[in-house]
């Protein structure tokens, strides 16, 4: 049975830990009540690198989400409130350089929209002489 069929058939409370094959990394760890997501959920790249940590009440996003790439370097910083991403957002690249930011209020979107050049045009410049 599928681990998510199971959380839920069973109202499952409790703190869920996936392995990688090896039986010696652990991919990740959830936190549920009665069958709902409560808590952290955390997850590692196979090498044993964070690779997210979020926040969950009552099965809805809530407080800040984090993800990194598979070298460390962080990838996203995000923040939600009643599930719907609330605040500043932000992106970076694999090298740690600023893909995007924006605001979000009450779900809805401000500032930016989509990914923007945030070293000052500098790549693109250099590409088009």
């Amino acid at each position: 049975m599928e681990i998510q069929r199971f959380i839920r058939e069973n109202q499952f409370s409790g703190t869920i830990t996936v392995m990688y094959i090896d039986e010696i990394t652990t991919k990740s760890k959830r936190k549920y009540i009665k069958g709902k997501k409560n808590g952290s959920h955390e997850g590692w790249w196979p090498d044993g690198t964070k690779k997210y940590s979020f926040i969950f009440k009552e099965d809805t996003s809530s407080g800040k989400h984090y993800q990194w790439h598979q070298n460390g370097k962080l990838f996203t910083q995000k923040q939600f409130k009643n599930g719907l991403e609330q605040g500043e957002q932000k992106a970076w690249d694999m090298n740690g350089d600023l893909m995007y930011k924006y605001i979000y209020n009450d779900g809805r979107k401000y500032g930016i929209q989509g990914s923007i050049v945030c070293n000052g045009g500098k790549d693109l410049a250099e590409n088009n002489d």
